[in-house]
């Protein structure tokens, strides 16, 4: 259906029923740069009629330019602060790139699966052939195996911007899924390792997070990881370190340091420190919060519950203090 209101929508959908390649390219050329609502759902409208008229070159294309603009306007959206429309913007981009990887795994015809297609498995004589519009690949497809490296690349970049943004609205259980899904495609890409152990301590998953920081450091070692195109700091691994040790710190604390109290405190303090710490986590005061402050709050609430029992009676206590004396 042509907006015929809409002088792009029109041209766009002149070029696809008339098969004029080279015009679509002219045209889309004109808009790159332009993200618009109006425009991109012009893009939008006449990729589904190259779709329905079997114009695959069409859609290619069509698809190509939603995904760099798309991209583009998600950058502009996180660097402004609105992270809502940016995940709309890169959840948008990533659902086209691997509608366009699988588009193009069936076309090949020799039996590589859709999964190698999104990058799980990227052929050895992938031929990266793209330009960057920033931090986004616009890639074209070209022979019958080429354009896969660079589609791994152009997930691997939006997933990751996907999850940044994902952690900035404290969503951090997508966060995280998504930089393991950064993580599967390229396995040395240290700032999804960083990502995912950031929202892995904003939960309050010390473990998890201690887990992805000593692998950091681990890989960091063997020369196995980088930022960008250049090794990682003194200054970046000295940081990588201290959070290390403060997830460490923290899954290993004590069960008067969980109840905020010095050592050997009397078991009033405990109960008290108790008694204000629960009201403040409880799960009850938490129910208008989202799933995931709901899941830190529960494993804050456990902890909590954990170090009352421990040293919330008399004979639980002195037991705990006498081992306490003897370390």
């Amino acid at each position: 259906e042509v907006a015929l209101d809409d002088p792009h929508s029109c041209l766009l959908s002149l070029c696809v029923e008339h098969g004029s390649s080279d015009m679509l390219s002219v045209v889309l050329e004109h808009l790159r740069g332009c993200s618009a609502p109006a425009l991109l759902a012009a893009v939008r409208r006449a990729r589904g009629l190259a779709v329905q008229h079997g114009r695959s070159d069409a859609a290619e294309a069509l698809a190509a330019h939603l995904i760099v603009e798309l991209s583009m306007e998600g950058n502009s959206r996180y660097r402004c602060g609105d992270y809502k429309v940016a995940v709309s913007n890169y959840e948008e981009a990533i659902h086209l790139c691997e509608d366009r990887a699988r588009s193009g795994a069936a076309s090949m015809g020799d039996g590589r699966s859709a999964e190698c297609a999104v990058g799980r498995e990227a052929p050895r004589d992938a031929v990266c052939r793209g330009l960057v519009f920033d931090g986004v690949h616009e890639f074209v497809m070209g022979s019958s195996s080429a354009g896969f490296a660079v589609q791994r690349q152009n997930l691997v970049r939006l997933r990751y911007n996907l999850a940044r943004a994902l952690h900035r609205l404290d969503r951090w259980s997508d966060a995280r899924d998504q930089a393991t899904d950064v993580i599967a495609l390229d396995r040395t890409y240290a700032n999804a390792y960083t990502l995912r152990a950031q929202a892995a301590m904003a939960a309050f998953d010390w473990e998890a997070a201690e887990a992805d920081w000593e692998r950091l450091l681990a890989m960091s070692a063997s020369g196995s990881c980088c930022i960008g195109d250049e090794p990682v700091s003194e200054e970046t691994l000295s940081l990588w370190q201290r959070r290390r040790d403060e997830c460490n710190r923290q899954a290993t604390m004590g069960h008067y340091e969980v109840l905020e109290l010095p050592r050997l405190s009397s078991l009033e303090s405990v109960r008290r420190a108790y008694r204000d710490l629960a009201r403040k986590w409880h799960p009850d005061k938490n129910q208008h919060q989202s799933k995931d402050c709901q899941e830190r709050g529960a494993r804050k609430f456990t902890r909590l519950r954990e170090a009352f029992e421990a040293i919330g009676d008399e004979a639980s206590k002195r037991a705990y203090d006498s081992m306490l004396l003897l370390c």
